[in-house]
């Protein structure tokens, strides 16, 4: 009988003290300097129905540079992200044609596939809208 007292006292011990420690979690709103490793290498963008054929995109430690088939490049340089849930949110300048735009980019990456959204399209209709679906590799 004092055995399983002693055990409940010591049981019901450990819990308070457990209920007592403090727990550090990471803060979602982080921002982090350039790309996510995880998206690092080149992703491409297959038009079925298009002359123009494919597009890439390539993901840099610190930039990501967009490549439409049949125009110039546009490149992303100083960039931060953070997560939005299993999403990446990339903020950025866009330099294309001669001039600087800000970029506000989501990324959700599932296996070999990247689906891409602005974050205002993202922010009211998630990924269910219109979005573009690339690919790892470059074909």
């Amino acid at each position: 009988m004092k055995k399983s007292i002693l055990v409940s006292l010591a049981f019901g011990a450990s819990l308070l003290t457990g209920l007592g420690t403090v727990s550090t979690t990471a803060n979602a709103s982080t921002w982090h300097k350039g790309i996510p490793s995880a998206l690092s290498g080149t992703y491409t963008f297959h038009r079925h129905h298009s002359v123009r054929g494919n597009d890439w995109v390539e993901f840099h430690k610190s930039s990501w540079t967009m490549i439409p088939n049949g125009t110039k490049a546009s490149v992303t340089k100083n960039a931060k992200w953070s997560h939005i849930n299993k999403s990446y949110r990339i903020k950025g300048t866009i330099y294309a044609y001669g001039r600087k735009f800000n970029s506000d980019t989501v990324i959700y990456k599932s296996g070999n596939k990247l689906k891409i959204a602005d974050y205002s399209q993202y922010k009211h209709h998630g990924f269910k809208g219109n979005h573009d679906i690339w690919y790892k590799g470059r074909s």
